[in-house]
């Protein structure tokens, strides 16, 4: 996790300094900006999340449980839906499941 000074730094950089960032970095200066607190959690899903690009949160639960993360399929939804909302990820429904797909390579709002 990043300390206080380096969340300050990141938020006051142009937009073309943020996007070189790697995602983590970005995701916590955006959920400070949101008032939301970073969480070890949060960040392994957007790890795992970022090594895919499109995938649906049951599959995404499972490749977390497979490599030891014991972390549910709720709050893997509920993060995804917060990497939509946060402008890092969009949802497409097809039939009866939502695929994500992450955009951490495009601008922030």
């Amino acid at each position: 996790m990043m300390n206080a000074k380096a969340i300050l730094d990141v938020c006051r950089m142009d937009s073309e300094d943020f996007m070189s960032l790697s995602p983590v970095p970005r995701w916590h200066a955006c959920l400070i900006r949101h008032r939301l607190k970073p969480s070890k959690q949060r960040d392994v899903i957007l790890a795992a999340f970022a090594g895919h690009n499109h995938v649906t949160a049951p599959a995404l639960y499972w490749v977390l449980f497979e490599k030891g993360h014991r972390i549910s399929l709720g709050t893997v939804y509920r993060t995804l839906n917060l990497f939509c909302k946060l402008g890092f990820a969009k949802s497409r429904r097809f039939y009866s499941q939502t695929l994500y797909e992450h955009v951490l390579n495009q601008t922030q709002h």
